[in-house]
């Protein structure tokens, strides 16, 4: 009865814009998880940025579901939220934000967001992280690659530990996808960028050989 009160009261509260009432009632710690989470969870789809320090103390709290504030942002495509979030002290980069195991660099890359990629950068280094894959083994620059985000794709490949040849589940790689999807810019970039590094660091040239169509 009393965790019913205290979510009833919450959202009576939000609802109303009271936030004094609200300020109040989340120092109670009576205030579960799941209540603090779906307030979180609506505060960032009605983009309240403004209430967001007060539903969560810590930034990086987690749902009832595991999602973090940052996750939760990434999944409703609240770019705005997303870049106050990760300019926070302390802030975690960790975790998944969807059903596809994709986390915030993916996000900035699938949907070339450069100022976010930029602020992940400034937040922590790109190191073998980079090449971290989804469910379908696609990494950050396989995506940036396949929607034609040729910025996003120069800032991949400055980073040291960007490796150019990884294969998702099906055997293609990022350049494939550039040429799949007809991104003539990113497949002139993964061209000069192979000529570089077979130059400068004596790595393997890119892998021309597409498997998966």
């Amino acid at each position: 009865t009393t965790n019913f009160v205290n979510q009833f009261s919450l959202t009576l509260a939000y609802k109303m814009n009271n936030n004094e009432v609200l300020d109040f009632l989340m120092e109670r710690r009576e205030i579960t998880v799941k209540a603090r989470g779906e307030l979180l969870n609506e505060v960032i789809h009605e983009n309240r940025f403004t209430l967001l320090d007060l539903i969560i103390p810590d930034v990086n709290f987690k749902d009832k579901k595991g999602l973090t504030a940052l996750m939760i942002a990434c999944r409703e495509r609240n770019d705005e939220i997303i870049k106050i979030l990760l300019q926070k002290e302390g802030i975690s980069t960790y975790g998944f934000y969807n059903e596809h195991k994709r986390n915030l660099l993916m996000y900035a890359c699938q949907f070339g967001n450069l100022e976010i990629l930029n602020l992940y950068c400034k937040i922590r280094p790109l190191d073998c992280l980079v090449n971290g894959q989804d469910i379908d083994g696609k990494t950050a620059l396989m995506l940036a690659s396949k929607e034609g985000h040729s910025e996003l794709v120069r800032v991949l490949f400055n980073q040291e530990y960007t490796e150019i040849n990884v294969k998702d589940r099906l055997g293609d790689t990022a350049f494939i996808y550039a040429c799949m999807k007809g991104r003539t810019e990113v497949v002139r970039l993964f061209i000069e960028e192979g000529s570089r590094r077979k130059l400068n660091r004596g790595l393997e040239n890119i892998d021309f050989n597409a498997k998966g169509y």
